[in-house]
């Protein structure tokens, strides 16, 4: 859905049909979980079909479709959750080619996991299916983290035996991973190899990689890593900076924040991490007594917060822990990320009468 930043007023919309009889494709109570990317006049997503589509922001009118399951062979797990990057011409996505719920197999090993296709025609442009069969669940990536200044790279995550690629999009080739050093420490940690591992904010000052491994749907501990992803070749025993091991970081499915050498990382259990960049020490560690899912975001020297309890909190940036405001005014909000623009904070929620979704923005003095 699209709406107007200046009054909230509803602009248009874009319609997709669930997959018919495909629950473990296109899961009954997910809609659309990918972020879209907005470049100059138009928007580009991720379907909850594997489609990437390109529409005109104006009307919504589309441009391109590309159907990676008709067109590539890709198999979906339960959702499409790959945001696409635009970086010069190209578009970036991981296109979450997962395991057959059935054989527990992967289907279609030779289908690509990482696609650029030409941002105005929607041509493909080049693929690469790593790892392929090694795949060991979904592949449900955030957005592909941009290039740092030393050198066009880009990171995708993928939940998929621990690997994180990098890429350098002008060779159209991969540069580092890091898979057996997830695999490793999820292993000691658990006794199966389906770890969700999710690359999150680049540093640009030490161009360092922070994912975390663990199932969301389970009880076992989290980790933070912080990887130097700009080496080359495989880089399992070299590119470790630091870590966060599970008896001290429990689990999330949440993005970090990177700001002035400090890390900001969330648990689902409701803490909020500081962490040294440059050592993987804990700076402060504040408890909100309730669920965190969204990611923290840092804005004018601030940190914001939602949590599950629907309440907005404001902290001080920095290596002082320092609570500046709460506001719970707002009822049924989802436990989800904010986002802000032009000194709007924008977030969501629901109706306390009809459960229908509602959109807050929300500015200082209003």
């Amino acid at each position: 859905m699209c709406f107007s930043a200046e009054n909230g007023k509803f602009l248009w919309q874009a319609v997709h049909e669930k997959l018919p009889g495909k629950e473990a494709e296109d899961w009954p109570f997910t809609g659309l979980p990918t972020t879209p990317c907005v470049y100059g006049d138009l928007v580009y997503y991720v379907s909850n079909r594997a489609e990437l589509v390109c529409r005109a922001v104006q009307d919504g009118k589309l441009v391109w479709i590309l159907d990676m399951k008709k067109d590539l062979g890709v198999q979906p797990f339960q959702a499409s959750a790959g945001s696409p990057l635009v970086v010069g011409d190209l578009v970036f996505v991981g296109t979450g080619n997962s395991l057959d719920a059935k054989t527990s197999k992967v289907k279609n090993p030779q289908a690509p996991s990482f696609v650029a296709v030409e941002r105005k025609s929607g041509k493909l442009a080049w693929k690469d299916n790593s790892p392929g069969n090694k795949i060991v669940w979904g592949s449900w990536g955030s957005l592909p983290i941009p290039p740092w200044t030393d050198g066009l790279r880009l990171c995708f995550p993928e939940r998929m035996a621990g690997f994180i690629p990098s890429i350098r999009p002008a060779e159209n080739r991969f540069g580092s991973s890091t898979a057996s050093l997830m695999r490793s420490r999820w292993r000691r940690e658990r006794n199966r190899p389906t770890s969700s591992c999710r690359p999150r904010r680049c540093s640009r000052g030490t161009a360092s990689l922070f994912p975390w491994g663990a199932d969301p749907d389970t009880n076992d501990k989290g980790c933070l890593w912080a990887v130097d992803a700009r080496k080359d070749g495989d880089v399992t025993s070299s590119a470790e900076l630091w870590r966060i091991p599970g008896d001290a970081f429990g689990l999330s499915i949440s993005s970090v924040a990177v700001q002035d050498g400090l890390v900001y990382a969330v648990e689902q259990q409701g803490f909020l991490n500081c962490v040294d960049l440059e050592t993987g020490k804990v700076v402060w560690k504040h408890d909100f007594l309730s669920s965190l899912h969204g990611a923290p975001l840092i804005a004018d020297e601030k940190i914001f917060v939602l949590n599950g309890d629907g309440e907005v909190f404001v902290l001080q940036a920095g290596r002082e822990k320092k609570i500046l405001a709460k506001n719970d005014k707002f009822k049924h909000l989802e436990s989800g990320s904010l986002v802000v623009a032009n000194g709007v904070l924008y977030f969501t929620g629901r109706s306390e009468t009809s459960g229908a979704g509602k959109l807050y923005a929300v500015a200082g003095g209003k």
